[in-house]
């Protein structure tokens, strides 16, 4: 049994798991964080980390690279070392950083949290900072147990998040997690990701609404739609309770209709 599981049991409904993390809210990721297997790391992690000299001992320390990048995200990076490496160690200030060129917003948020081209491993081994890598990968790990039992629950959380700072369809664009989740959600066409950048920002815009992002509720019925269709897409598992919610979000296929 995963850890997860431990504390949800073993259902397979997204919408049903979503809405059992957020009764628990942080009390979960707390006992999460309390497994034996997550505590291991992160004690390495606080045991080792203020033992580094330089940014490549930490990329010479396979546990330690691992742990920094699943805090900061990027844990499915770990084959591309070399990307990664050098994105994170490039000042966030250079226009022609990797950071900057790349259209995944990932790395640039890593940078701002562990400053190596600013500061070499100052802000890393900074203590606040090691507390605050500690709560990163205890969440993210948790998010990843979520996924493995359900995909499309760390994705509606993760979505419910960040929605009300995103302020453009490139927002959403640039970011691979929020990029299905909102695609799925408005049943848009995989063909679209081959139109110009302009186009499918302009189509996020007009069946979305960025401005609804500022209403909690638009937020919360627009990532219960998610889950609903979600289940229903895996095979039946919202043919039981849950089904009758797909009744409540008219245009399926085309823009967002939930009315507040």
């Amino acid at each position: 049994m995963s850890s997860v599981a431990s504390l949800y049991g073993t259902t397979t409904s997204a919408y049903t798991l979503y809405n059992m993390t957020v009764k628990k809210k942080d009390t979960a990721i707390a006992t999460y964080g309390k497994q034996k297997d997550v505590q291991s790391e992160v004690d390495y992690f606080k045991s080792k980390i203020g033992s580094i000299k330089s940014v490549d001992d930490l990329f010479k320390n396979t546990r330690l690279t691992n742990f920094v990048l699943t805090a900061v995200g990027l844990d499915d990076q770990l084959n591309s070392l070399g990307l990664v490496k050098r994105a994170l160690t490039q000042k966030a200030s250079d226009p022609k950083a990797v950071m900057n060129v790349l259209t995944d917003t990932r790395f640039k948020s890593a940078a701002a949290v562990l400053k190596l081209g600013e500061d070499g491993i100052k802000t890393l081994t900074d203590p606040a900072t090691i507390s605050h890598l500690a709560d990163l990968y205890v969440q993210g790990k948790y998010e990843e147990d979520l996924g493995a039992q359900n995909e499309a629950v760390p994705l509606a959380r993760y979505f419910k998040a960040v929605a009300s700072t995103l302020t453009s369809p490139y927002d959403i664009l640039g970011d691979a997690r929020l990029r299905k989740m909102v695609t799925d959600t408005l049943n848009l066409p995989p063909e679209l990701a081959i139109q110009p950048v302009e186009t499918q920002a302009a189509v996020i815009e007009q069946k979305l609404g960025m401005k609804n992002l500022k209403n909690a509720a638009f937020v919360d019925k627009f990532v219960t739609r998610y889950l609903v269709q979600s289940d229903q897409q895996q095979g039946g598992a919202a043919s039981g309770p849950t089904s009758y919610l797909l009744s409540l979000f008219p245009g399926g296929s085309g823009g967002v209709n939930l009315s507040v």
